[in-house]
C-alpha cells in the first residue's frame, strides 16, 4: 500500500484520503453500535457500557490512527489529530449544534471541562519547558500521566451515570406490564452476528487508518507542509464529522444536552487516551512544529475557557445561537491562523 501511494498522482491520493476517512468513521460507528448491543445482551449494565464502550467508541477513529502512527513512527500526526479534534469538537461541532437549537449544559459537565483544562495545561507546560533546552517536544512522562488519569475519569463517569440513572428511575412511574415484543426486536442480530460485525469493522478500521495515515503523509510531503498540520485541521475535521451530524440531529430534536455530554466525553478520551497512548508509546521523540506553539495550544486553551464560561454563566444553563455563532467563528479563526502561519 505504501509503495502504491508513493507513486500515485495527487488526485488519486486525495480520493484515497476521502474514501478511507469516510470508511474509517462509518466502520467505527457501526462497531460501537454492535459492541453496545452485544454488551447489553451479555448482561453488562447500561452505566458500564456508557462509561467504557460508548466512551471509547466516540474516539475509535482517533485511537486507530494513533496505533498506526505509533507503528509507523509518525506520532506527531496522531497528536495533531487528537488535539485538533478537541478544538474542532468544542468549536464547530458544538457551534453547529447550538445554531440548530439550544444546547442545555448540565453543571456536572464542568468537572470534565476542568479535567480537559488540567490535561491541556500539563501538556502545554511540558512542551513549552522543553523549548528552554532545545527543540520543542512532548516528554514521555506526559503520556504516562494522561494514561494514569483515565481510571479516575472512568470511575467518576460511572458514579455520575449511576446518580443520573437513580434520579431518572425515581422520576418514572413503574408498572408491572411487560412490553410487547416488537418485530424489530424479534429480528435483532444474534450474538454471533454482532461478533462478526465487530470483527469485520475492526479489519476495515485497521486498513482505513493505515491508508489514511499514508495518504495524508504523502499529500503533506508533496504540498510541503508538516503532517501534524494536516492532521490537526483536515483529518481532525473529517474524524469529527459524525459528531457534527449527531450534534445537529440531537439539537434539532431537543436532545442538545445529550450532544454536549457526548462531545465533552469524546474530548476527554481524545486528550487522555489517544494522546496518552501516542506520547507514552512513541518509539521516537515527538517534536512539535512551530505552529503548535503559535496556533494549536493557544486555541486549545481559548476554546476550553470559552465553553467553560458558557457552562458557569449564572444567568442561564444553555448555549444559545449567539454563543454557537461565536464558537463557529473561533473555528474559522483557527483554520485561518494555520493558513497565515504556514
Amino acid at each position: 500500500m505504501a509503495d502504491f501511494i508513493a507513486t500515485s498522482p495527487m488526485w488519486v491520493l486525495i480520493l484515497i484520503f476521502l474514501m478511507t476517512l469516510a470508511t474509517l468513521t462509518r466502520a467505527a460507528d457501526v462497531l460501537v453500535d454492535h459492541a453496545t448491543h452485544l454488551s447489553q445482551e451479555a448482561g453488562v449494565s447500561d452505566v458500564l457500557v456508557g462509561a467504557t464502550v460508548v466512551a471509547l467508541g466516540t474516539t475509535l477513529a482517533e485511537i486507530a490512527i494513533a496505533i498506526i502512527a505509533i507503528i509507523q513512527g509518525v506520532t506527531d500526526f496522531s497528536v495533531g489529530n487528537a488535539t485538533g479534534s478537541v478544538i474542532t469538537n468544542m468549536s464547530i461541532v458544538l457551534g453547529i449544534g447550538a445554531l440548530t437549537g439550544t444546547i442545555p449544559v448540565a453543571r456536572n459537565n464542568l468537572s470534565r471541562i476542568q479535567l480537559l483544562l488540567t490535561g491541556s495545561l500539563l501538556m502545554i507546560f511540558a512542551a513549552c519547558t522543553t523549548l528552554l533546552f532545545g527543540p520543542g517536544h512532548l516528554p514521555r512522562w506526559v503520556g504516562i500521566a494522561f494514561l494514569l488519569m483515565i481510571p479516575g475519569y472512568i470511575y467518576m463517569l460511572i458514579r455520575q451515570n449511576r446518580r443520573d440513572q437513580t434520579k431518572s428511575d425515581t422520576a418514572l412511574d413503574h408498572t408491572d406490564e411487560t412490553p410487547p415484543v416488537t418485530a424489530s426486536a424479534a429480528k435483532s442480530p444474534s450474538k454471533l452476528q454482532h461478533v462478526l460485525w465487530i470483527f469485520g469493522c475492526g479489519i476495515l478500521i485497521a486498513i482505513s487508518a493505515n491508508a489514511l495515515v499514508d495518504s495524508s503523509g504523502e499529500i503533506a510531503s508533496r504540498i510541503g507542509i508538516d503532517e501534524a498540520i494536516v492532521s490537526a485541521t483536515v483529518v481532525a475535521l473529517g474524524t469529527s464529522f459524525p459528531e457534527i451530524i449527531t450534534a445537529y440531529i440531537a439539537a434539532k430534536n431537543g436532545f442538545g444536552g445529550l450532544a454536549f455530554g457526548n462531545i465533552i466525553g469524546a474530548n476527554v478520551m481524545n486528550l487522555l487516551l489517544v494522546n496518552g497512548l501516542t506520547i507514552a508509546l512513541s518509539p521516537t521523540t515527538i517534536f512539535l512544529p512551530k505552529v503548535f506553539y503559535l496556533v494549536t495550544f493557544p486555541m486549545l486553551l481559548f476554546v476550553l475557557l470559552l465553553v467553560g464560561w458558557f457552562v458557569i454563566d449564572g444567568q442561564r444553563d444553555e448555549i444559545d445561537r449567539k454563543e454557537g455563532a461565536a464558537l463557529v467563528g473561533v473555528y474559522v479563526i483557527y483554520v485561518l491562523a494555520y493558513v497565515f502561519v504556514i
